[in-house]
């Protein structure tokens, strides 16, 4: 095993399968040890596949386990807080898909216990990792702000989705739209300070109580604008993500994660990839040399809470029809005060159809 981290997989569906673990297998310093998934089946077949020592459809196997220096949870969104929790209380480092937790009492549970458990922890908020993005970013440095920016990601009906599932799930805007916030939070290099958000069951009527699609502008402290298309009304052929960045005299468009396209940026050659990029893999590079170095990642508690309250304040917008203030006081919780929430807009719990 030498000095490789050592790691367990906690859910091995479509997502685990078709990222995590073979990207989990083209990083040196990582090692897969150990599968789990309610399905033992899927857990013992994916595990066989990554030469794992062994699988098991239990996750306290995984706690238990001392050998076990890191946790990646691909699990249902309801169980992701408690899970996370649960790799804390061990003391392993953790990985955990979007969403970080689909209520606000939870996104505050885990900030407290991530301060207390002193691990590396962070989100797969993977968009700001892609190739596209690093150089998009580095183009538009000096580019004065504030800007206006366009994020398009929209893709085809979710019929019959569990993520639509406002108990399991969330719904379609806790299920994903946290990648659109980050993004635009380490785009712009600033906090959001106010968001307007209309939407609801839109290609889903007759499940009033599933959030679908949604239009939504943020207000960034900086002045930057930024506008965001998201849901399922699309269509399988057009590709999910659009990003349209108008930084003064300087554009720069982002198309699906395949081709970056620049226009007034001297230097900024176009690119496009062979395949598209959305920075998974860079994510676990940079989560290996974080966790052998003792820092922190980009998207640590304060980043994740921050998405994770943009979505909750759009989904209280939404209910509400009026603009909500953000207080970044929510997501950057002093270590006296960790169990406080601050300011937090009184925002309906998932389960609640009133939105």
């Amino acid at each position: 095993m030498g000095d490789s981290i050592q790691v367990g997989v906690i859910g091995c569906g479509k997502f685990a399968r078709s990222v995590h673990l073979p990207n989990i297998a083209k990083v040196s310093d990582l090692r897969l040890r150990a599968t789990c998934d309610i399905i033992l089946k899927r857990a013992r077949d994916e595990g066989d596949m990554y030469a794992a020592d062994y699988f098991t459809d239990d996750p306290e196997a995984i706690f238990s386990d001392d050998e076990i220096d890191l946790c990646v949870i691909t699990t249902r969104h309801d169980t992701h807080a408690e899970l996370t929790i649960r790799c804390f209380e061990a003391g392993k480092h953790v990985l955990v898909e979007k969403p970080m937790c689909i209520t606000p009492a939870e996104a505050d549970e885990i900030l407290t216990a991530a301060a207390e458990a002193g691990v590396v922890y962070t989100v797969g908020h993977n968009r700001r990792y892609s190739p596209l993005s690093e150089r998009a970013v580095n183009a538009l440095v000096n580019h004065p702000k504030p800007w206006i920016v366009g994020y398009r990601m929209v893709d085809q009906r979710w019929d019959g989705h569990w993520a639509l599932d406002p108990d399991i799930g969330g719904g379609r805007l806790i299920s994903e739209a946290g990648h659109i916030f980050d993004f635009l939070c380490n785009l712009l290099d600033a906090d959001p300070v106010r968001i307007f958000a209309q939407g609801g069951a839109i290609t889903h009527p007759d499940t009033p109580e599933t959030q679908d699609n949604a239009v939504i502008v943020l207000t960034f402290d900086d002045g930057s604008l930024a506008t965001c298309i998201h849901g399922d009304i699309g269509h399988r052929d057009r590709p999910k993500e659009l990003i349209e960045i108008f930084a003064n005299e300087a554009v720069a468009v982002i198309d699906d994660f395949r081709s970056l396209h620049t226009f007034g940026l001297d230097g900024a050659a176009d690119i496009t990839l062979e395949t598209q990029d959305k920075g998974h893999l860079r994510e676990l590079e940079l989560l290996a040399a974080a966790i052998a170095a003792g820092e922190g990642m980009p998207v640590d508690g304060a980043a994740a809470a921050r998405a994770m309250s943009c979505t909750f304040a759009a989904l209280e917008s939404m209910r509400t029809g009026t603009a909500i203030e953000l207080d970044s006081s929510t997501w950057r919780l002093d270590a006296a005060g960790l169990t406080e929430s601050k300011g937090r807009p009184d925002i309906p719990l998932a389960g609640d159809t009133s939105y």
